[in-house]
């Protein structure tokens, strides 16, 4: 829009072009009342009225009074918090209904709150800006080295994300503190890409000199990883870092590799692609869909080579049948009408998964028998026999220890005396159970009753 009455440059808002016009030329023009502000009005009409012939007297509000406890930059931090917390759509502040049920909470409402999907995105800019800052003074005043854990994750529309959280004292409380410093976006799985994102972070909240440990988990890729932010902190910084002795295992990741070990034919390191990958970019092929619970709207195509890898067949059986319930919405809904709920599907590196499907399925085992039943004739390599399911439990007995090993050494309460005390344990049931490669498999196909002749 331009002024017809100077030369100023064109203006881009109605807004900033109505000022304009009344501080430099004293011409006043009403404003329209926007649809969405319109729409905002009818609804609390619509619900004042209601209110009305209930006998509510909200009308006689006092204005002033409630206009007092507005504060516009608190409610704009609670609004972007919600919705960056919740997930939630930039757009939901343009819903009339939610314009309205702020109003309802105060009718003295008006400009403190957001109206315009843009004005979450610049409050969401200006907040990350802020909180940086305070996480940058706190780890900059930090009480210890600064220790990170990192790994990767994919997104849905399969985006790989490296999550970096960085571990000290807090100079204030003096207590262990954490925060996520980025989730950022990364070509690869690769040590160099993650390098280059780590070594971003570092210098932004300027805490190189005081790096501690990296935390991650077992692949290649993290050692790699290590020795390279070692020469870089030793040719650019002068400060010697120890790659071997400042680089920390996942305790999880090692329990889950010991249970893919128990589980496949293939050594587990096979398993994860691990130790024979210089480029760990196929890695995104042995992940499945995060959603345990939903099917996904295209066919399942079961894996031939992952069935083959599975050591028992009562497993392999189970796998197939899960596979085939999920793999269109008419079985889903079929499988759902009996059990009312889904089987987990299994996954080589989703921790304790093999023993939450095994959970729920002995759980639901005589809906499976009737589901296997009704596709008999698609699932009758896949029948499980009164003898695989006592097999079944046998597995779910062995993998009890595991899953609950997992959840003792993982969060904030988790420790190196507690890490080695899981360990002891879990080495004494592999010693108990007499897991080995050689004898689980044959003890696993005698029934119940004949087992205590083999021992």
């Amino acid at each position: 829009m331009y002024c017809k009455y100077c030369d100023n440059p064109p203006y881009q808002s109605t807004s900033s072009f109505r000022h304009h016009l009344a501080t430099k030329h004293d011409i006043h023009i009403e404003t329209q009342m926007s649809n969405l502000k319109k729409s905002t009005l009818d609804q609390l009409q619509a619900l004042y009225d209601k209110a009305s012939e209930s006998g509510s007297d909200l009308q006689q509000l006092e204005t002033q009074i409630l206009k007092r406890v507005l504060k516009k930059n608190v409610i704009s931090s609670g609004l972007i918090a919600m919705i960056v917390i919740e997930n939630l759509s930039f757009r939901f502040v343009e819903s009339p209904q939610f314009q309205a049920f702020c109003r309802l909470l105060n009718p003295a409402l008006d400009a403190e709150i957001f109206t315009a999907h843009c004005q979450v995105s610049d409050g969401i800019d200006k907040s990350y800006v802020h909180l940086k800052d305070i996480v940058q003074q706190k780890l900059q005043s930090s009480l210890s080295k600064i220790h990170l854990s990192l790994d990767i994750w994919t997104s849905p529309n399969r985006i790989l994300f490296l999550g970096v959280c960085a571990h000290f004292v807090e100079s204030g409380s003096k207590k262990l503190a954490k925060a996520l410093l980025e989730l950022r976006s990364v070509p690869s799985h690769g040590a160099k890409d993650q390098f280059d994102a780590v070594r971003e972070i570092l210098e932004s909240y300027e805490i190189v000199e005081n790096l501690g440990v990296i935390i991650g988990d077992n692949h290649s890729g993290n050692d790699k990883l290590a020795r390279l932010i070692s020469k870089f902190l030793s040719e650019e910084k002068q400060i010697r870092w120890n790659a071997d002795h400042n680089r920390i295992r996942c305790n999880g990741h090692i329990i889950n590799l010991a249970v893919c070990a128990f589980l496949t034919e293939a050594p587990a390191a096979d398993l994860d692609n691990l130790d024979n990958l210089d480029d760990l970019d196929d890695l995104d092929d042995l992940e499945e869909p995060e959603d345990l619970d939903e099917p996904e709207d295209s066919e399942l195509d079961e894996s031939p080579q992952r069935s083959q890898q599975l050591k028992l067949q009562c497993l392999e059986k189970l796998h197939k049948i899960v596979i085939h319930l999920r793999s269109s919405p008419g079985r889903t809904q079929s499988f759902r009408g009996l059990a009312n709920r889904l089987i987990p599907i299994d996954n080589a590196t989703r921790w304790n998964s093999w023993y939450q499907m095994l959970k729920v399925a002995l759980d639901k085992k005589a809906e499976i028998d009737s589901y296997t039943k009704i596709w008999y004739s698609n699932l009758e390599e896949s029948y499980l026999s009164p003898l695989d399911w006592e097999r079944l439990a046998l597995v779910m007995a062995f993998l009890q220890p595991f899953h609950r090993a997992t959840l003792e050494t993982e969060g904030d309460d988790a420790t190196i005396d507690r890490i080695l005390f899981t360990m002891d344990v879990l080495v004494k049931h592999f010693e108990t159970a007499k897991v080995c490669f050689h004898n689980i498999i044959p003890m696993c196909l005698l029934p119940l009753r004949d087992r205590g002749k083999a021992n």
